[in-house]
């Protein structure tokens, strides 16, 4: 079952907070959640027993070589941040993660199954558009429903 979804558009404030939506929040079991780098250029926004389960796969696989997993462990393992919701619903995204993707003042936060992803809106944009071709092509793949 798909536990966060949707696409909010919300601001990033001078101190670099941004507020995770109501649909999103009460998905949560805790105020805690985990922030680092995404495969795209965006913010990972993960509850701690994601996290767990991420970080266990990254730091103990067997299917990777040396390099392989110094190359993930450098985006996901070194970058992460602990934060926390505030009274208003808020995250404070560290400097180092906003510069990582980009986010301006319009930004989009979005439910992605297990975890959330926190991306500059205009690069969002672009990204769906570029992505809409390979999109076709994947669920056509999948086959009919």
């Amino acid at each position: 079952m798909v536990k966060f979804s949707g696409i909010f558009i919300n601001t990033l404030d001078e101190k670099g907070r941004i507020s995770i939506p109501v649909d999103l929040r009460e998905c949560l079991e805790s105020p805690a959640l985990i922030l680092t780098k995404g495969l795209e250029h965006c913010v990972w926004v993960l509850p701690p027993d994601y996290w767990e389960k991420l970080s266990g796969k990254l730091l103990n696989s067997q299917s990777l070589d040396m390099e392989e997993a110094s190359l993930l462990h450098y985006r996901f393992i070194v970058p992460m941040q602990k934060t926390e919701l505030d009274k208003s619903g808020r995250i404070a995204v560290p400097q180092s993660l906003r510069d990582f993707a980009g986010l301006s003042r319009e930004c989009a936060v979005m439910g992605k199954g297990d975890y959330m992803e926190l991306w500059d809106a205009a690069a969002y944009r672009e990204f769906e558009a570029f992505s809409d071709r390979g999109t076709r092509a994947a669920f056509k793949k999948m086959g009919s429903l």
